[in-house]
C-alpha cells in the first residue's frame, strides 16, 4: 500500500486503518467480514471453510471434505465417500463398476482393516457377468458363462480354478 487514503477507518491515522481506501480506489480491509455473492479475478485465501464444515483448506493447502464428493450427480461418474472411506464408480447407467474400500480381515486373530480394489463388468441392466478383486494377499477373477460361473485365484499359495465354485484345477506355489 503506498498511495494516498482518500477514505480510511479503524485506526488513529490512515496508515494503521483497518479500512482504507486509497486514490486509484485499492480497497484495504484486514478485518472485513462480507456477505453475500463475491466476484474476484484472483487473490489468496487460508483457512477456508464451508459454514457447515463440509470441507476445510488449511493454511498448508490440505483439504479436508466431509461429505460426498462427486463428480456429477447421476450417471458415469466417481464418489468419494468419507463416510464409508471407499471410492465407487459407476457406469452411464448409474451402476456400480468399480470401488476401492477397506474390508476386514480376521485371519490374524484380530479385525485389522485391509484395502480391496473391485471391478465390474455390468451391463445396462445392472447384470453383472465379471468381476475382479484385487487385495494385498490375492487376485481373483469369476466371470459367468452360459455353462456356469468360472473363477481364478491366485496368492502366495498357487492357482486355483474353480467352476461354480467348485475347484477344478490347482497349481501350487513349490
Amino acid at each position: 500500500y503506498g498511495g494516498k487514503a482518500y477514505i480510511w477507518a479503524g485506526g488513529t491515522t490512515p496508515a494503521n486503518a483497518a479500512f482504507k481506501v486509497d486514490e486509484d480506489g485499492k480497497v484495504i480491509a484486514t478485518k472485513a467480514e462480507i456477505s453475500g455473492k463475491v466476484t474476484a479475478t484472483s487473490g489468496t485465501f487460508s483457512n477456508v471453510q464451508s459454514p457447515n464444515g463440509a470441507f476445510a483448506i488449511d493454511e498448508q493447502g490440505n483439504v479436508s471434505i466431509r461429505g460426498k464428493f462427486s463428480t456429477k450427480i447421476s450417471g458415469k461418474r466417481i464418489d468419494i465417500d468419507p463416510d464409508n472411506n471407499c471410492i465407487r464408480m459407476f457406469n452411464e447407467y448409474g451402476y456400480e463398476v468399480g470401488s476401492m474400500e477397506f474390508y476386514t480381515d480376521t485371519s490374524f486373530g484380530s479385525n485389522i482393516s485391509v484395502p480391496r480394489v473391485l471391478l465390474k463388468r455390468t451391463d445396462v441392466l445392472g447384470q453383472s457377468d465379471a468381476e475382479l478383486t484385487l487385495t494385498s494377499q490375492n487376485i481373483q477373477i469369476e466371470q459367468i458363462f452360459r455353462d456356469g460361473t468360472y473363477g481364478v485365484s491366485l496368492d502366495v499359495s498357487g492357482l486355483i480354478f474353480t467352476k461354480d465354485g467348485v475347484q477344478t484345477k490347482r497349481y501350487g506355489s513349490t
